[in-house]
Parts: structure tokens; sequence; C-alpha cells
């Protein structure tokens, strides 16, 4: 063989974002807490529902335990819709109130403090002007 021969390059191999893991780790948990939450309400004997307004009864006796499997999906579908408002809500509501009480911070502390700054500046203006032309003369 001669030396003359063409190496083509390896393929670059494509790596998945992280966004893609994430979600896929998240599937899989969301998965698990479903079959883990169905089978808690298989299994688990519940008391039965009574639910009063008013001193009126408006439900009595619904038992969980006793639903229709295609009912018990639901029941499961909605918690763990309220599962994953509650982990996306909380984290917003955290930010946004650490991000607003950052801002009230920087308004209470640092607008002060750079109007002080401002105001020294203004003051020792003639002063920076002596000392700035008295080092132009010093330096030629």
């Amino acid at each position: 063989m001669s030396g003359n021969t063409l190496a083509l390059p390896a393929a670059p191999r494509r790596r998945r974002s992280a966004w893609w893991t994430a979600l896929g780790v998240l599937l899989v948990i969301l998965g698990a807490a479903a079959v883990l939450l169905a089978l808690a309400l298989h299994s688990m004997p519940v008391p039965p529902i009574s639910i009063t307004i008013d001193g009126e009864q408006v439900l009595q006796g619904l038992d969980p335990a006793q639903l229709p499997p295609a009912h018990k999906v639901v029941l499961v579908g909605i918690v763990l819709c309220a599962l994953l408002a509650l982990l996306v809500i909380v984290p917003v509501a955290l930010i946004l109130s650490f991000g607003t009480l950052l801002m009230l911070m920087l308004l209470v502390v640092g607008l002060p403090l750079l109007v002080v700054g401002a105001l020294a500046t203004l003051l020792l203006s003639p002063l920076l002007l002596v000392g700035w032309l008295v080092w132009k003369v010093a330096t030629g």
C-alpha cells in the first residue's frame, strides 16, 4: 500500500442534550410514582369520603377502593398533575420571592449609597480639579 491513502475522520458522536436526559429521568420517575400510587390506591384500605357543605351532606360514602379501574387511573393522573404543578410552582415562587428581595435590597441599600457617592464626588470636585492641575503641571 502506498502512503497516499485518504483517511476519513471518524463521524462525531451526537451527544444527547441534557434537557432530553432530564426529561427522560423525569418521565421514569413520574411513571414509577404512578405505578406506586396505583398499587397503593388498590391495596390500601381508605375510609369512605363524606363531603358536607354548610351542614348539608353533598357526598356520602365514596370509597376510592371501590372505584372502577378507569377512575383510579384518572385519580392517579390528577394526583400526578398536582405533584408536577407543585414541582414547577414552588421553585418559581422561590425564585420570584428571592428576586424581589434582591431588588428591594438594592433599592434600600444600593440607591442611597449611589446618591452619597454622587454627592461626595460633586462636593469634592474642586479638590479633584486642583489635584489634576497640580499633577499636570508636575509631569510637564
